[in-house]
């Protein structure tokens, strides 16, 4: 038979596994033509319940893939400048000669912004149409919180 000590230790145990598997597991990706807005989806997202001791992270991703050298370090700069974190690349493409350029911009938030649709809308100004992909997504995970 089990004690007070070892029940409350078990409840404990599964709350935590729960929330961790809810966390990781679940994760929203929208594409460009989707018609809800990233702060949108931060928003449904962010009723995730989470036992004591943990918060909710929403991780914003915008991918722009280009031919066009001008239209990435545009894209680039609007990232930056919003404190996204960038990841580069160059691919070479199979048929044609010229180079396929690649940003992927990530950025933590801890509630819905509204600003993560202005970032996406400059984003999308600053490639101008010359987008051979172009997509977003949200993410959630959970962290402990520091005590």
């Amino acid at each position: 038979m089990l004690n007070k000590q070892q029940i409350l230790a078990y409840s404990m145990s599964f709350r935590i596994l729960l929330a961790l598997l809810i966390a990781f597991s679940s994760s929203i990706a929208w594409s460009a033509e989707n018609e809800k807005l990233p702060s949108e989806v931060m928003h449904d997202l962010s009723f995730l319940s989470l036992p004591h001791g943990y918060a909710l992270v929403l991780i914003y991703k915008i991918e722009v893939e280009s031919l066009d050298q001008q239209s990435i370090d545009l894209g680039r700069k609007v990232l930056a400048d919003a404190g996204f974190h960038i990841d580069q690349s160059r691919t070479a493409g199979i048929a044609d000669a010229k180079p396929v350029l690649k940003i992927t911009g990530t950025k933590e938030y801890a509630a819905a912004n509204p600003t993560a649709d202005i970032i996406l809308a400059n984003v999308k100004q600053a490639v101008q149409g010359n987008a051979t992909k172009f997509s977003w997504a949200v993410s959630q995970s959970a962290t402990a919180k520091v005590q």
